[in-house]
């Protein structure tokens, strides 16, 4: 049975485990939930939602569904204290929840009990399709590597049963709270601040009292002990009663107590107050420490939070606070990862980043503890703690009073908005790898925005629709970055605010390099990611909404972002000399204005000024550069006029530190100026001919391997203004590349530049060139000396690629000019010896190599190679495996191991899973096909020939419509007729259908069979890729002849499940058209596996993803909802249902077909849907069952049995 993958599991679903789950269920991952209790929580446990927490739920959309439980609202805090005038206690004062100098939104303490918030949650993961597994545990996991995509295997098990399952998932996540299974599998320490000091009992209940603050939280001391007062939801109220301190003579950290015992110690301290129980909810007595796990993951695979990870006293009320924040920061991070945006090292700032938080919180929480058992506050110092201070006069007062101190400490903690993030790639400073003069900063004065604390709220008026809303909420927590363009006043920032949208759209910036695959399919009302997944944009006016003209005021790019265009025309009493309170807030220029960059989970990342020109997009790349996937830059853009330093061209070199095939080397001495120079003509033709940026991009790109064009991007870089520093680095590291190339070389077995020579036709892979040439033609390129190598035999330094055609008559004064050899063609185009250094410009013919653009003699960086790039690309991947297997032992092609063999490495994988979106070479399909597939797992032999020449048991009904539809098949291909396609295909059906008697012949089987004859020439290879497909990529029964193509038309119906999942407007329109689920797209899509819908490219790229990745076999269904989304706009248009089907058939309307570009575009849109598709097969098999069982009705209906004959005769 296979094992079920999941991209996580998560255990525990508490508070962390089920926001983790919330969050990554709406950005479509599969997700395994497991809780060990039977129903959610149903009393007690947390119960207090923070200021900040609570922002965080509006931001989620879950606020209101929360509030619908009328929880209790703590504006205020009441501290009662003994009486010194008559017995019993007395009020001494009050203090705001959340003082004023705390800029929130809901300056309250929201107080409903635990098991109300899960069920919130709950019910959102199930809208998107994830249901808790209960009640079930983990009783193992590992990460053993097997899978490298899945890489860690979890078992599972029921409580209360034998049922166990295992499962392999991409990660692993412990929210079980303190009494961790998978932090003690993990050997993980919990490091305890302090020793347990106090013993509390805490109580839910419904009580009678005339104490006057019962529906306010409270601290009350007194003399026969402490209480603290929570209001909460449907009349209950919380009491948390000090059991025992250690400061007790008889102190016994595992002292209890009964309810009718902490019900007398509550009614003594509440004297001369009366307290009576209705009913008691929940009652629990637990020993209070702060401890804290020593690691939140080991290998940024397994994680854990919550109280896994900390613990502390309930009087702060940040338990469940501290697990939001805990699983948002983890959940944005593994999307970023997954969805390729950033690199997977971004995923150990979880834990550098939510551990200092915990520790902060548990040193704050000891002393908060301790001061609340030593003494309480003053009405005095009450009523200074809760002023908004804002004079000179106050602030020594404030700092003079340690218990004020305290108090703003406590504020900050207690409402959330204490959360501030160490420096880091995320959160920018001075010492941050981005270093533009344009950033921003707190420390300097530049800005109010401090990297690592959340945004300050702000209150605008959003243009669109005249409504005042608040700035910091308009964007939903989507795991998008927030970029905020404060634009000032239009008439001053107008041209920095159009530079800014033109150097966005740069190829190479980073909203470039992220846009969504399918840009042109989205939706026209899509507010927040209209052009990527990766950020949305605000723009933000310093002027009256009236006064704000979107689509005049904003280029194209911006105004895009319509619904999140703004005016700073709201009065703000915390800046009230602002006209624009907003940009004020910022501590940015009410004028010029300023861009904040906004992580996903709302902390800032960065701010940067705006100015015109490309700084301001520059310094956003640097920033984004330091954690993406990608480099950000336009190599071709100039440097501003009077600039100094490096160009964004310098980004091409790469950091100065060492690359992977870095070595030190000690005996090496270049100078830069000892290098050939090539005169200007030469390299000025070549630039015309394909561009500064073109060429740049090729050279930085192949400069490892490539190190003789150095040359060339020296002189580009000198140009552009690199600094020469950066330059020498580089020369250095092309240097090491080389020597480390040599080793290798000297390394290698002979045998292998020449192993792949078959005699199918199969092209040869790039050999690996001399180690002596191409080294010493460096070396003395460089002014060096002779590097000493193992010379090897020409039949294994020679080149086996094709040929060039070469004039024989410069082949005499252009040496080692081949294609393959690009040391050899720079030191022929840069200098005509060898032997010496060259102090003056060459003159020799080489020059009119490049002015005449001679296609057989540039070298393949500098032109469009003879062979193809991505062809050139395979048989580099498959000499690397071939290399592979000889070391490690294993059997070459020749000896069975097939081209491909088996892969181990997650890099391999990776690189092959590129290669096959990528296409397959047409010579290598047949084998990668075969292999991949399995399909040589099937293969029987002799069996082939045997069915084909089994006629004398075929059908003859079928062999007649065999005959008849073979000449329909791929009349288009004439290479298909002249190779005897007709006969071969005929005999390929006539022996399926040998081999599959209880199916027999269905149409659609000649189109497949057609093209699987266009790319193998073996008809029995053909033979058996047909049955392979019938057997394991198509349901069971499939092409069966009694079914009637009932597969295919739940496949289509299943289609239309999904168009309305992922395109509801989509499929609205084809409701409203009357367009029958069962034909939403013509049957052929499905049953000829688009043999009969797309042309003879695009079809073999589709089936080189189909039938040879891994977990792809339902990819059919990825491609026909990428062709619809292609064609969304001119189905949209279609008003009858005729209209549609004209429109469907239509190859000049319905974009079915295309050229190279249009094909790439619809693998890599299929292929991104992958993650949204879930649960395929379960769907078509439940279709199926109900056309078939509908078919078996109507069928019973329309041809009812007849009656069975007699024994006797019926005459």
């Amino acid at each position: 049975m296979s094992i079920e993958r999941y991209d996580i599991v998560i255990v525990g679903a508490g508070p962390v485990g089920l926001l983790l789950s919330t969050c990554l269920a709406r950005w479509g991952y599969k997700i395994k939930h497991i809780d060990m209790r039977p129903v959610p929580t149903v009393t007690g446990r947390a119960d207090g939602i923070q200021p900040r927490s609570l922002d965080l739920l509006r931001n989620m959309g879950l606020k209101r569904a929360i509030m619908a439980n009328e929880p209790a609202k703590v504006y205020e805090v009441a501290f009662w204290d003994p009486s010194d005038k008559s017995k019993g206690i007395h009020r001494t004062g009050t203090w705001a929840s959340c003082p004023k100098f705390i800029d929130a939104r809901y300056p309250f303490t929201t107080l409903l009990h635990q098991g109300l918030i899960e069920r919130v949650f709950i019910a959102d993961l199930e809208q998107h399709g994830v249901k808790i597994q209960r009640p079930w545990r983990i009783t193992g996991f590992s990460s053993d590597g097997v899978d490298k995509h899945y890489p860690v295997e979890v078992n599972l098990a029921h409580v209360d049963g034998d049922e166990q399952e295992t499962v392999r998932a991409k990660y692993l996540f412990s929210g079980e709270g303190a009494r961790s299974f998978v932090r003690e599998q993990l050997k993980v320490g919990i490091t305890h601040k302090d020793p347990i000091a106090h013993v509390w009992g805490v109580m839910d209940g419904v009580v009678r009292t005339n104490f006057p603050d019962i529906k306010m939280k409270c601290t009350i001391h007194s003399d026969a002990g402490s209480i603290m007062v929570i209001p909460r939801e449907a009349n209950m109220v919380r009491l948390y009663i000090q059991v025992a301190s250690s400061t007790d003579p008889d102190w016994d950290p595992r002292k209890t107590a009964t309810t009718e015992q902490v019900q007398e110690t509550a009614k003594k301290i509440l004297a001369p107050y009366w307290i009576e129980w209705d009913r008691i909810e929940w009652y629990s007595v637990y020993p209070i420490g702060q401890g804290i796990a020593d690691r939140y993951t080991l290998d940024e695979r397994v994680f854990m939070g919550g109280d896994c990870c900390h613990t502390h006293s309930p009087k702060a009320g940040q338990g469940m606070n501290t697990a939001f924040l805990d699983a948002q920061n983890l959940a944005w991070k593994i999307h970023h990862v997954e969805s390729g945006f950033a690199d997977r090292s971004i995923l150990k700032s979880y834990e550098s980043e939510r551990k200092l938080i915990a520790e902060n919180l548990l040193n704050f929480d000891a002393q908060y503890a301790k001061l609340f058992s030593q003494r309480q506050p003053s009405a005095g110092e009450v009523g200074g703690a809760s002023k908004h201070v804002t004079g000179e006069e106050s602030e020594k007062e404030v700092e003079e009073n340690e218990f004020i101190k305290m108090f703003k400490a406590s504020c900050e903690f207690t409402s959330g908005y204490g959360v501030a993030y160490n420096e880091n790639i995320f959160n920018w400073s001075d010492a941050h790898p981005a270093k533009s003069s344009l950033f921003l900063s707190q420390k300097a004065g530049s800005t109010t925005q401090r990297p690592g604390r959340i945004l300050s709220p702000a209150t605008v008026t959003r243009v669109a629709d005249a409504n005042v809303v608040h700035l910091e909420q308009e964007i939903p927590l989507n795991g998008s970055y927030r970029i905020y363009l404060f634009a000032g006043k239009p008439s001053v920032t107008k041209k920095a605010v159009n530079d800014f949208a033109a150097n966005l759209k740069k190829k190479g910036s980073f909203f470039s390099s992220y846009t969504r695959p399918d840009v042109d399919q989205v939706s026209y009302h899509e507010r927040h990611n209209p052009h990527s997944l990766f950020f949305t944009i605000n723009t933000i006016f310093n002027a009256k909404r009236p006064d704000i003209e979107v689509r005049t005021l904003l280029p194209e790019l911006l105004a895009r972002y319509f619904d999140h265009v703004y005016a700073d025309d709201i009065w703000d009493q915390r800046v009230p000399n602002a006209s624009a309170a907003a940009h004020a807030k910022m501590g940015l220029s009410e004028d010029e204005g300023g861009v904040v960059i906004v992580r996903p989970d709302g902390y800032v990342g960065c701010a940067v000024k705006l100015v015109e020109g490309s700084g301001t997009v520059d310094a956003l790349n640097e920033y984004f550069a330091s954690f993406c996937t990608k480099n950000f830059g336009d190599p071709s853009a100039p440097l501003p006029d009077g600039s100094e330093g490096e160009a964004p061209l310098g980004l091409l070199l790469g950091p100065a530190g060492p690359s992977f095939f870095d070595e030190q080397v000690t005996d090496f001495n270049v100078e830069p100026q000892t290098l050939a120079r090539a005169p200007d003509d030469v390299l000025n033709a070549v630039i015309d001919r394909s561009g500064a940026a073109t060429i740049v991009r090729r050279l930085a790109k192949l400069l490892a391997e490539r190190d003789a064009h150095i040359t060339a991007l020296t002189r580009l870089a000198e140009e552009y203004k690199v600094p020469r520093q950066r330059i020498d680095e580089t020369i250095s590291r092309v240097w090491q590349a080389e020597q480390r190339r040599q080793a290798l070389q000297e390394a290698a077995n002979e045998e292998i530049a020449t192993a792949h020579s078959t005699s199918n036709g199969v092209t040869e892979p790039l050999p690996i060139e001399s180690a002596e040439g191409t080294g010493n033609k460096l070396a003395r390129l460089f002014g060096g000396g002779t590097i000493r190598a193992k010379r090897r035999s020409p039949a294994s330094s020679r080149s086996t690629s094709r040929a060039p055609v070469v004039d024989k008559k410069r082949t005499e004064s252009i040496a080692s000019a081949q294609s393959t050899d690009s040391g050899g063609w720079a030191a022929s185009l840069f200098g005509g010896s060898y032997g010496k250094r060259h102090d003056s410009p060459i003159t020799r013919e080489p020059v009119e190599l490049a002015t005449q653009h001679d296609r057989d003699q540039l070298p393949p960086t500098l032109l469009e190679s003879r062979q193809d790039p991505h062809e050139a690309a395979w048989n580099k991947f498959l000499l690397s495996i071939s290399k592979s297997r000889t070391k490690n032992g294993q059997q070459s092609q020749s000896n069975g191991g097939g081209l491909v063999g088996t892969l181990v490495g997650h890099q391999k994988m990776k690189a092959l899973g590129h290669l096959l979106v990528s296409g397959v070479p047409m010579h290598l399909r047949q084998h990668i096909w075969l292999e991949l597939s399995n399909a040589e797992s099937i293969m029987e032999p002799g069996a082939y020939e045997t069915f084909r020449s089994n006629t004398t048991t075929a059908d003859p009904e079928e062999t007649n419509v065999i005959v008849s539809d073979v000449p329909r098949t791929l009349t288009h291909s004439h290479s298909f007729y002249t190779n005897k396609g007709f006969a071969r295909l005929k005999e390929v059906l006539v022996a399926f259908v040998a081999k599959y008697d209880d199916l027999g012949y269905t149409q659609g089987l000649n189109s497949i069979a057609g093209y699987l004859l266009l790319a193998m020439p073996q008809s029995e290879d053909a033979f058996w890729m047909l049955c392979n497909m019938v057997d394991n990529y198509f349901p069971e029964g499939y092409f069966a002849r009694e079914t009637s193509l009932t597969g295919p038309l739940a496949d289509v119906i299943v289609l239309r499940s999904y168009i309305k999942d992922l395109m509801p407007q989509l499929a609205k329109h084809m409701d409203d058209l009357n367009i029958d689920a069962q034909h939403t797209v013509p049957v052929r899509w499905f049953f000829t596996a688009f043999s009969n819908v797309l042309g003879e490219e695009a079809l073999m790229r589709v089936w080189d993803v189909w039938l040879c990745l891994p977990g792809y076999k339902n990819f059919l269904f990825n491609v026909a909802l990428a062709i619809l989304m292609q064609n969304a706009s001119g189905i949209m248009e279609c008003e009858t249902e005729g209209e549609y089907w004209l429109y469907m058939d239509d190859r000049d309307k319905c974009e079915i077909e295309g050229d190279a570009e249009w094909i790439n575009k619809l693998i890599k849109s299929a292929v991104d849907l992958r993650k949204v598709l879930h649960k395929v097969d379960e769907r078509r098999a439940l279709e199926t069952k109900l056309l078939r069982r509908k078919a078996g009705s109507c069928e019973a209906l329309y041809s009812p049995e007849e009656p069975a004959a007699s024994n006797g005769d019926n005459k």
